[in-house]
This record gives C-alpha cells, structure tokens and sequence, in this order.
C-alpha cells in the first residue's frame, strides 16, 4: 500500500507540480541531463545508486540507529527526526535552481520518503530502503523527462 502510494504521489508531482518555468529550471539535474542528453548513463546506473545508498545508511540506518540506541529515544521520534533532517539536507536545491516550487515538492518528497523508509528499515532492513529510494527517484526524474521533454521531443 504504502509503496503504491508513493508511486502514484511520485506520478502526481511529475505530471501536475513542474510546470514549465520549474522545468527549464531542473533540466540540468544530472540524472534529467543524462537522460534529455542520452549522455552519461554511469549518472543513472552507478552513482545516482551511490547516493542512495549514502543517504539511507547515513539519514535511515545510522541516525535512527543512533537516536534510538545512544540517545535513548523512541523509533517514532527518531524517525521524524530522521525525516526532518533528510528533508533539510535537501535545502541544496533552492541554491542550484533557485525555484521555489522545485525547493517546496523535494522538501516534501524527501520527508515522506524518510518516514516511510524509516518505516521500511525497521521491517524490511536497509536493503529495501536503498533499492526504493532509488527505484522512486528514478521513476520520478523518468516521468519529467517524458512530460516535459520526450513529449517536446515527438511533437517537434
């Protein structure tokens, strides 16, 4: 259920919240350059997954673990906190874009994933968490590129 959902939020904020303005802004995010490019495929297979494993070990595995073994708190609060600090990690985009609405649905997207990986690491593990983060970053950065610019592409 939860997956599905963030498949279809993910679907959602590809189709309905980059307008076009937002677009022309996040164009040159690697993963979407390497894929308008059909350049740089080693963005997509090797480090796009690089980071993912970086951020769940460090935001998932290592911070909750911490929060909950050394600092004493419980699982729900060090998933929030978790969250909340994956999400603020995520603040980098306003400097490389400068566009608000890209800022606001990758502060958003990012604290929904953390609680639901935060959710997933304390049922599933760490693998899942990793291999989800990147299958819905990749759908996601897939699903622009359709919209806006294979759609752009065909009608050309």
């Amino acid at each position: 259920m939860g997956l599905v959902g963030f498949l279809l939020i993910g679907k959602l904020i590809a189709v309905y919240g980059y307008d076009f303005p937002s677009f022309e802004a996040i164009k040159t995010q690697d993963v979407l350059n390497a894929l308008i490019n059909r350049k740089n495929k080693a963005i997509i297979w090797i480090f796009l997954p690089m980071i993912m494993v970086i951020e769940e070990l460090i935001f998932r595995f290592y911070m909750i673990g911490f929060l909950v073994n050394q600092v004493g708190l419980d699982v729900i609060s060090a998933i929030l906190i978790s969250s909340v600090l994956f999400s603020l990690f995520h603040i980098h985009i306003w400097f490389r874009f400068k566009n608000r609405r890209i800022l606001l649905i990758n502060l958003g997207d990012s604290f929904l994933l953390g609680l639901f990986n935060g959710y997933i690491l304390l049922t599933l593990g760490i693998i899942p968490c990793i291999l989800i983060h990147y299958v819905l970053v990749l759908i996601l950065y897939y699903t622009i590129y359709k919209k806006h610019f294979k759609a752009n592409l065909n009608s050309n």
